[in-house]
């Protein structure tokens, strides 16, 4: 099978999480299936980085530049089958493909943006728009929860017909990679939060729950967020210095916490899948986490909270401190990479069939 993939995530600048899924994705395909051809289009200034990136991981994928010039994901993922033909597929993210070259597919992450834009700045909601036009050419789209799956169909009822669960995993560079303790004063004991600073992470119900817990119980504790800020913004600030903000931190360093938290807390208002969810989970981390479909979905959490409510999210974290210490957890099978290349590659099968 012949493969071209719409990879813009990849680069200086992105998510972590997008770059992850991007890198993690074609190097799964690739060892899956090594007959396969699998062209990955990044941008200009990303190939010889994104070639080396695979030849790293042992991958047979190429890095072919999307043009001569930067533009952005949405009109790369909209145009990047046009000049490139003889494929059995092209797979973009979030936007359809106008000309695919074989079978059209395009993951979409998620559509909160319609359900909740009161989470996403204007100019998010302006951008994201055009995922529903561009629709209208795939031949397949793929959600990353079934949950999700249920969403997308619920929006935009014209796609149910078109609609294949295909899922996601975590990260095979934080789970299976290194590990390094970061440079940062956290303490022996501290509860981990991962994901981009914004209204949808629900950080400040979190924050405030942990600020009211009793010294007596929590004195030794910190709250560790991880992330930069991201889109639609708010305060915040944290009164007690035993809130620590890291920012990006590497591969590594995140590996280090999430192995070595007393606890990992997500308490997100919405979300398509929940990388780090399944990530904490990998490592043995006890999660507590908001209850909210998709997290159910996942079943890897020890306890869950309504994420709108501060108290409720305080009861779930002294339960969790009031263990004294990290007792690993095991938690049923995690979906694979592997699980998610062979569904969206026998998708495509079945639709070349028909």
């Amino acid at each position: 099978m012949r493969v071209l993939f719409e990879a813009t995530f990849w680069g200086p600048g992105k998510a972590p999480s997008g770059q992850h899924l991007i890198r993690d994705l074609l190097c799964s395909w690739a060892e899956r299936h090594p007959d396969d051809v699998i062209d990955a289009v990044v941008a200009p200034h990303q190939v010889e980085a994104a070639q080396a990136e695979l030849a790293r991981f042992s991958a047979t994928a190429r890095a072919v530049p999307t043009g001569r010039i930067r533009v952005p994901q949405a009109l790369t993922s909209m145009s990047v089958g046009a000049r490139r033909r003889g494929y059995d597929a092209t797979i973009t993210h979030n936007f359809a493909a106008l000309r695919p070259s074989g079978v059209g597919v395009c993951m979409v992450h998620d559509v909160l943006f319609v359900e909740h834009p009161d989470w996403f700045t204007f100019v998010e909601r302006r951008y994201l728009s055009l995922i529903r036009p561009t629709l209208r050419r795939a031949d397949l789209i793929l959600s990353t929860s079934r949950t999700e799956d249920a969403r997308i169909g619920a929006t935009w009822p014209e796609t149910r017909s078109r609609l294949r669960y295909a899922g996601l995993s975590g990260s095979l560079t934080v789970i299976d990679g290194p590990r390094r303790e970061p440079d940062l004063e956290i303490g022996s004991r501290f509860l981990l939060a991962v994901g981009r600073i914004n209204v949808r992470k629900n950080l400040q119900r979190l924050i405030a729950a942990f600020e009211s817990l009793d010294e007596t119980l929590a004195s030794d504790v910190t709250l560790v967020i991880i992330g930069p800020p991201h889109g639609m913004s708010t305060d915040f600030a944290a009164s007690s210095a035993r809130v620590v903000f890291t920012g990006f931190i590497t591969d590594d360093e995140l590996a280090w916490c999430y192995a070595h938290c007393e606890a990992f807390v997500f308490p997100s208002l919405g979300e398509g899948f929940g990388l780090p969810l399944v990530e904490a989970a990998a490592f043995g981390a006890p999660v507590i986490c908001s209850d909210i479909p998709v997290f159910r979905e996942a079943d890897v959490a020890q306890d869950y909270f309504d994420p709108l409510s501060v108290a409720d999210i305080a009861r779930s974290l002294r339960q969790v401190i009031a263990r004294g210490g990290r007792e690993d957890v095991t938690v049923g099978s995690i979906r694979s990479w592997g699980d998610v290349v062979d569904s969206i590659r026998q998708s495509v099968i079945e639709e070349m069939n028909t």
